[in-house]
């Protein structure tokens, strides 16, 4: 799962406080209630992101629209067509990624 990768990779680069703005309401809302985690089906997956967020660091983590977040939407489906294993970092900004920070930073639709 993104969220899983996306924790790991984050607490490799030793940042120890992000907010996770995350557009898949449903692993959000039972990481925050921790007694659904065994009756779901990807419960391995939802375990080892309740490991992670047990490490000592400060993670807030919440649920926002694809609307209220085209950066994270243009990753997903950017994400989705890479067709390399595992995670890939982007270092240069795109003319597209920048326009869509904007956007996403003055909550224009």
């Amino acid at each position: 799962m993104a969220l899983r990768d996306g924790l790991t990779v984050t607490w490799d680069h030793g940042v120890r406080h992000i907010i996770y703005d995350s557009d898949c309401k449903d692993p959000v809302s039972i990481l925050q209630v921790s007694t659904r985690i065994s009756t779901h089906v990807h419960a391995s997956v939802l375990r080892e992101i309740s490991d992670l967020l047990a490490r000592p660091w400060r993670v807030e983590l919440s649920w926002c629209g694809r609307e209220a977040n085209y950066v994270a939407d243009w990753l997903a489906k950017r994400g989705a067509v890479v067709s390399t294993a595992g995670c890939t970092l982007i270092e240069v900004q795109s003319p597209e990624l920048e326009v869509l920070l904007l956007r996403d930073s003055l909550w224009i639709s």
